[in-house]
């Protein structure tokens, strides 16, 4: 192998200027830059980096423009090599075919990574013949028989403009060198009878032009040097936005069958060759790739007035996961993965809903929680679920063992959401938030709950409805920019360690209610805690309560920079013994107290031991 530029570890910069073949005419040896990566594992992720930038030019017109390799030029593994290409290439980029395998390379968090970025200019084809990362961005060109023939490895494409000038060749037929060409933009074959390879091609956006064939080809090598005829190894293809045009008479997206494509699958080999396409404009009708598109489907695809067939979510769906519609909400959150999005669309939507896997967000498609209305049930099982920019309307009576929302999964988090009772019916300590998990935390950032009660102020003492549900001991309640409105008791639990920062506990003053047996506007009571471990109250505000505004005793209680206002209050701040446990620690610092008409604004009842600490001060 010769090469003017050969980079083994370090960092190479060719920032402009050209750098040219050095041995003219040798095809497979010659090439203006060879970069190879480590062999070990262990290798920093930048260990051989080459930047090609916007006004450098590597020309290698009549071999390699560049190739990428194991230490041992194809043989080895190869870890830590980055390629950064902003400049022109020319001839076609080469990465070498015995670059590790897919177990080796994609458990490792150094792989070899090609980015090519804004301003870049391929001018042949970039060929992936081994396990590699390449990114091609918004801003660069490809040019040539294919533009990108991927045997092997990553490829996510996020911009750009593809151009295929070769000849149609399906299927394709292999060489050597694994840089058989079907003239397609996108080539996707594979050459390797091993069932190490592995191929996974993302495209998100990109103009894709063929001029004699399918814009993307997802097919095989008929046969490759060693004989063995058929497809082995794994595909997945994604095709979510972008401009697919075909040569004249061809498809723009062309994906072999199975069984046309292999005579030599394992049981354990997976060839996509369905629900491919989720978005894009293609130059033919692509139907037959998009998922949902039967009558009264989640998806779309019609021809637009230029000719172009548009692949959409359709005016079925009710909700989307990576761009494909659902027409009901449980199959949405059936299709969505762990740690996936469900996007609720516009509109009210009267389904009871469960969501089991963990890490997942749903999440409303609005400007604002008022545009996605939810009227079922939702209970949470799965872990680390968030619930953002929905109004969940509870329009049935709530109890204690079936709340409208209602989470056994650990560490739920609501945000930017609307969460309301929308009738006074009230039974004995009826939630609107449940949280039953053993442990973890509920977060709520930016929510307004919203809990109108039926009856006289006796009837709702009695009954003792809340906001926020009974927790076991161990959760943690964590309330930022949050309003709780109620004529109940907004927390009434046993919720020991809690952190309330800037939320406001109020009545239902200005609440339109339908409900004429709601009659109490007024709030009997923020915070009633038999017990707290550690709770803590920063710039919140109390107001227009008629009974105490906060009751705890317990290890520790901290009130500061927070408001008690409005009239009616027998207490603002009462800590009280009544449940056998005693105040450890109490601080109450820099708060405003506006009590007309009421009764104290701090009492200690029955609370205080010679081992209390009590800080008042600043009020």
């Amino acid at each position: 192998l010769t090469a003017c530029l050969h980079v083994d570890g370090g960092q190479l910069i060719v920032k402009n200027g050209t750098v040219k073949l050095p041995v003219p005419g040798s095809s497979l040896n010659s090439t203006p830059a060879y970069v190879h990566g480590s062999d070990s594992a262990d290798a920093d992720a930048n260990y051989s980096v080459l930047n090609v930038e916007r006004d450098a030019v590597l020309d290698g017109a009549d071999g390699y423009g560049m190739i990428v390799s194991g230490p041992e030029y194809a043989s080895n593994n190869s870890y830590g090599a980055v390629i950064n290409i902003s400049g022109r290439v020319e001839g076609p980029i080469f990465i070498s075919g015995n670059m590790g395998n897919k177990t080796a390379m994609n458990a490792a968090d150094n792989p070899t990574v090609i980015n090519v970025l804004d301003g870049a200019d391929l001018n042949d084809t970039l060929i992936m013949n081994g396990e590699s990362v390449v990114n091609v961005m918004e801003g660069a060109s490809i040019t040539g028989d294919d533009a990108v023939a991927v045997k092997r490895g990553t490829l996510n494409i996020t911009g750009g403009t593809f151009t295929a000038t070769g000849e149609k060749m399906d299927p394709a037929e292999a060489n050597y060198s694994g840089s058989e060409t079907t003239g397609s933009a996108i080539s996707i074959t594979s050459t390797y009878n091993t069932g190490h390879s592995s191929i996974s091609v993302n495209i998100t956006g990109g103009t894709f032009i063929s001029q004699n064939n399918a814009a993307v080809y997802v097919g095989h090598s008929q046969a490759n040097s060693g004989g063995i005829e058929g497809y082995r190894g794994t595909v997945d293809v994604s095709i979510k936005d972008g401009s697919f045009t075909g040569g004249t008479g061809e498809d723009a997206v062309y994906i072999a069958e199975k069984e046309e494509a292999d005579t030599g699958l394992t049981s354990n080999d997976t060839y996509v060759v369905e629900d491919v396409v989720t978005g894009g404009s293609f130059s033919s009708d692509v139907s037959a790739f998009v998922p949902g598109t039967q009558e009264g489907g989640g998806m779309s695809v019609e021809q637009d007035d230029d000719g172009k067939w548009v692949v959409a979510v359709s005016e079925n769906a009710v909700a989307t996961v990576d761009g494909v519609g659902y027409t009901t909400l449980a199959e949405a959150l059936t299709a969505v993965e762990a740690g996936g999005t469900v996007t609720i669309l516009p509109g009210t939507h009267n389904e009871d809903i469960t969501i089991g896997k963990n890490g997942v967000t749903v999440k409303g498609g609005g400007e604002t929680p008022k545009d996605v209305i939810l009227t079922g049930t939702v209970t949470v099982s799965g872990e680390g679920v968030t619930l953002d920019n929905i109004w969940f309307q509870q329009t049935y009576e709530s109890t204690y063992d079936a709340c409208g929302l209602t989470a056994s999964g650990k560490d739920l988090t609501i945000q930017n959401a609307i969460v309301q009772r929308m009738t006074g019916t009230a039974i004995a300590f009826g939630f609107i938030v449940n949280y039953t998990a053993a442990e973890g935390t509920l977060t709520l950032n930016n929510v307004e709950l919203i809990a109108p009660v039926s009856g006289d102020t006796g009837y709702i003492h009695e009954v003792s409805p809340s906001v926020i549900g009974w927790s076991q001991a161990g959760p943690e309640l964590v309330m930022t920019d949050c309003v709780v409105r109620t004529n109940g008791y907004g927390i009434f639990n046993r919720w020991d360690k809690a952190t309330y920062t800037g939320t406001t506990f109020t009545g239902l003053e200005g609440v339109k209610i339908d409900d004429p047996s709601v009659t109490v506007k007024t709030c009997y009571m923020a915070l009633n805690y038999p017990s707290v471990s550690a709770v803590s109250f920063d710039g919140c505000t109390f107001e227009n309560m008629r009974s105490w505004a906060v009751l705890a005793s317990g290890t520790s209680l901290e009130v500061k920079n927070s408001t008690f206002a409005g009239t009616n209050q027998s207490r603002a701040i009462s800590v009280a013994g009544t449940w056998g446990t005693k105040i450890g620690t109490c601080t109450i610092t820099g708060n405003t107290f506006d009590l007309a008409g009421s009764g104290y604004g701090i009492k200690f009842e029955d609370a205080v031991t010679e081992d209390s600490t009590i800080t008042i001060e600043n009020n």
